[in-house]
């Protein structure tokens, strides 16, 4: 990630998935619903500990990698796409069977 709204968007993304509203994260990071606000819309610059925090309480983990093995990591993240046909799908494509 390398800029802000990056960031946001993995935040937003994780909350989303853990259905966490801002008034919990709120509660659980001890921090102020408009510095929550700032940082899930890429309109504030985060210090790092408040940025630490809210990972945390979203289940994520703020490191820190080398720029050769980011690009990797990256990559390995994003889903496998690729449809590759089965015996069966093939066979049932044809509405046949294959013997």
């Amino acid at each position: 990630m390398k800029t802000l709204r990056e960031i946001a968007d993995v935040l937003k993304a994780a909350q989303h998935e853990k259905s966490m509203t801002v008034t919990r994260l709120v509660e659980e990071t001890g921090l102020t619903a408009v510095t929550l606000r700032g940082l899930l819309t890429a309109k504030t610059d985060p210090q790092l500990t408040t940025l630490m925090a809210v990972a945390d309480a979203l289940g994520l983990e703020v490191m820190l990698v080398p720029q050769a093995i980011s690009a990797s990591l990256a990559v390995a993240a994003q889903p496998n796409h690729i449809d590759v046909p089965t015996l069966v799908s093939s066979a049932l494509k044809r509405g046949g069977t294959s013997k």
